[in-house]
């Protein structure tokens, strides 16, 4: 009656083999997801900081603007005053449209 064949879990995890193919698959799949999750931190700091000197560049135009003064393309330091150039705007930012 009692028979002297051990139990079997299961056909597919009694193999060491299969098993250890299981966690290999596993830590390779952490592996992945974390490489994934540093990567996407790495080119979250580095669009912050874009963003940020891009900000302040646009602040300094916007400060130069206020004073009523646009800076020659060649020369950042002499200022001009915007009545006197007008055709100089379009020199210092191409990419704008003025309205």
């Amino acid at each position: 009656m009692l028979s002297s064949a051990p139990a079997r879990r299961g056909p597919i995890l009694t193999s060491i083999r299969t098993r250890v193919v299981a966690w290999f698959v596993f830590l390779l799949a952490l592996a992945t997801v974390g490489s994934v999750l540093v990567a996407r931190q790495i080119l979250l700091n580095r669009l912050d900081q874009r963003i940020d000197q891009e900000l302040v560049r646009e602040s300094r135009e916007l400060r130069i603007l206020a004073r009523d003064e646009i800076p020659r393309p060649e020369s950042p330091s002499v200022v001009l005053s915007r009545e006197s150039s007008k055709s100089s705007w379009n020199e210092i930012s191409p990419h704008r449209t003025r309205r």
